[in-house]
């Protein structure tokens, strides 16, 4: 590409970028009205397969949207320095070591790379590596204002 054909791109570009996130912002909007309006029809919702509940509007057309309320999840672990632990643990009594399991989790500490280059010697780029996950490359666009 030249010069010339990349300025346009990257004008073209900031401008689609904007009137996507003016777009993604109205449907934002809409989606919590939408949600707001249902919990004023729960007598028209229905059970979903996962224990929620969901109320559909319909469009003009053909087109509805179903607006869902999920069932409660479960969360994906407990901290037992948390004080709610003891709670949680007392509550199963019993069954509590056939209910839950205990998994040991290692995560890296802060400046983990500095940290490893210094405890290491040199020999901490194997480690860094194994450590590591691509990462996606990503795209912002700015307006630079000019100096008046």
């Amino acid at each position: 590409m030249n010069k010339s054909e990349i300025e346009t791109l990257v004008s073209t570009a900031i401008k689609k970028d904007r009137a996507l996130e003016r777009l993604k912002d109205d449907l934002k909007t809409i989606k919590e009205t939408l949600v707001a309006e249902a919990t004023h029809h729960e007598e028209e919702f229905t059970k979903t397969e996962g224990g929620g509940n969901s109320w559909v509007a319909k469009g003009r057309g053909e087109e509805i949207a179903r607006v869902t309320f999920p069932a409660k999840s479960l969360k994906k672990s407990f901290d037992p320095a948390v004080k709610t632990f003891d709670k949680i643990k007392t509550a199963a009594g019993k069954a509590f070591a056939k209910l839950f399991k205990s998994k040991t989790v290692y995560v890296p500490v802060e400046d983990f790379r500095e940290n490893a280059k210094t405890e290491l010697n040199g020999g901490a780029s194997r480690l860094i590596k194994l450590c590591e996950s691509d990462s996606n490359p990503s795209v912002s666009f700015e307006v630079v204002e000019k100096a008046s």
